[in-house]
């Protein structure tokens, strides 16, 4: 979580002089890059046939849709336009994800134990 609430600071400096789109697909790269990674060194097994559809909607909202939207707000928000509500609730994204980690956690622990 740490790392994804300094990219929001990071995306505000890099759209100053490189296009919103570059950033945007610039973050998207960086994150896939790592969590094929991991997945790798994990030795994961490919998601099941009717896996794929839903990976590809998630992945079209979190890993384009996302970057590339804050980009253009921050781009936005840099020459004057009023895009604050939107980028509170960016802000607190993060803090909600990780209450709800928390919480996902807690749950899980509590159901070992019965």
């Amino acid at each position: 979580m740490l790392g994804f609430s300094l990219t929001l600071p990071a995306t505000r400096v890099a759209v100053m002089d490189i296009d919103p789109l570059l950033v945007g697909l610039g973050r998207a790269l960086v994150a896939a890059t790592l969590a094929l990674i991991v997945l790798m060194l994990r030795r994961q097994p490919l998601p099941t046939h009717k896996r794929w559809w839903p990976l590809a909607v998630v992945a079209l909202g979190v890993v384009v849709g996302f970057p590339m939207l804050t980009s253009l707000a921050m781009r936005a928000l840099l020459l004057g336009e009023h895009v604050s509500p939107p980028m509170v609730l960016v802000a607190l994204l993060v803090a909600v994800s990780v209450v709800m980690g928390q919480r996902a956690r807690f749950i899980a622990s509590k159901r070992q134990v019965m």
